[in-house]
């Protein structure tokens, strides 16, 4: 699996949370239940739905996590603590690494308005740091995972 992928897939033209669960879905299928495939994370995108709020990458990150670890019964406790564990982590992480969690004070941009998205392709946002935070989350969530449910 490679953070790589999940940018080539960004630059392809799917967006943050979709990048990152592709990643997972191509290299991790044992773990996941058919059927699953990037649109599970397309309203994601741009802070869901281009409002601006959680970055995409993080909420793409959070439906991996749900179906690496997460429960499957409701009364699967100790699997809603791994899910639980497991996102407080990576949303540390990535506040830690990039100031912030939200697409809106990430980019600088309302995506919400043509204005903003205007203003997102101009200076090139995709490219300089919406694919490299896909790419790192992608790598951050790769740890995090294996840790957790101690695969070789």
């Amino acid at each position: 699996m490679s953070e790589n992928a999940a940018l080539k897939y960004h630059m392809e033209g799917y967006n943050c949370a979709e990048s990152v669960l592709l990643v997972f879905l191509d290299n991790w299928g044992k773990y996941f239940k058919l059927g699953v495939t990037s649109s599970a994370a397309t309203a994601f995108g741009g802070g869901m739905g281009r409002m601006g709020h959680i970055c995409g990458a993080l909420s793409g990150g959070l439906i991996v996590i749900g179906l690496a670890v997460g429960r499957t019964e409701a009364k699967d406790d100790e699997g809603k603590q791994k899910a639980y564990s497991a996102a407080r982590e990576l949303f540390k992480r990535f506040e830690e690494r990039w100031g912030a969690l939200t697409c809106r004070e990430i980019t600088q941009c309302d995506l919400s308005t043509q204005e903003g998205f205007n203003k997102y392709r101009e200076l090139k946002l995709q490219e300089t740091k919406c694919g490299p935070i896909v790419k790192e989350t992608t790598r951050i969530l790769k740890r995090i995972i294996k840790r957790i449910r101690k695969d070789p």
